[in-house]
């Protein structure tokens, strides 16, 4: 997750998918304690770069929702993401 506030855009966008392939491989409930706490911390950034990565990760996760929809919980989306994006 630190990569995600790397200077580099293309190390961001490698940490970003390598987020999803993660969370693919894990219950969502883990994903709701382990993840998803540490994504949300960008969304309040002072820099503009963490608030544009998290919104570049919420990108992914709609994707990587419609394709598993099983993976991420209500939960997910209505603490962390919902307030966000709308």
């Amino acid at each position: 997750v630190g990569l995600l506030c790397d200077r580099i855009n293309a190390v961001r966008e490698k940490a970003t998918s390598l987020i999803v392939a993660i969370i693919s491989q894990q219950s969502p409930q883990w994903c709701d304690n382990m993840i998803v706490p540490k994504l949300a911390v960008l969304k309040d950034s002072s820099n503009y770069i963490e608030r544009q990565t998290f919104l570049q990760i919420v990108e992914v996760f709609i994707s990587f929702m419609q394709e598993n929809a099983d993976k991420v919980t209500d939960k997910t989306l209505n603490e962390h993401y919902r307030a966000t994006v709308l």
